[in-house]
């Protein structure tokens, strides 16, 4: 808690917490892959069986795609949100203090 009764903001952890939003939606993009393609793959499920085959087609399509990019999505608009919310808070100050301490270590944070 601050002085003032109210709750400290770390920008840095905000960007952080971002940037792991972000890489979650990456991740969601290789299960997303691997669940409609390898998961719900109707390759032999001939003759008596196409039934089988045609159920996994309909729920890779109605079922899977949709609900995978839901999931992108929101996982995208909240990265940004929480991005937005850092910036607020000071963020381009605080990447402004790392970049001129990188340079001073001879080397910047990349941002």
């Amino acid at each position: 808690m601050a002085n003032g009764g109210g709750h400290e903001v770390d920008p840095g952890a905000l960007r952080d917490y971002a940037d792991y939003v972000s890489d979650l939606s990456l991740d969601v993009q290789t299960v997303r892959l691997s669940a409609m393609y390898e998961g719900m793959n109707s390759t032999g499920f001939t003759g008596l069986l196409t039934p089988i085959g045609d159920g996994c087609e309909a729920a890779r399509t109605n079922l899977l795609q949709p609900m995978f990019e839901m999931l992108q999505r929101k996982l995208n608009q909240t990265g940004e949100g929480v991005r937005t919310a850092a910036y607020k808070y000071g963020l381009a100050e605080v990447e402004a203090q790392e970049r001129v301490e990188g340079a001073g270590k001879g080397g910047a944070r990349a941002i």
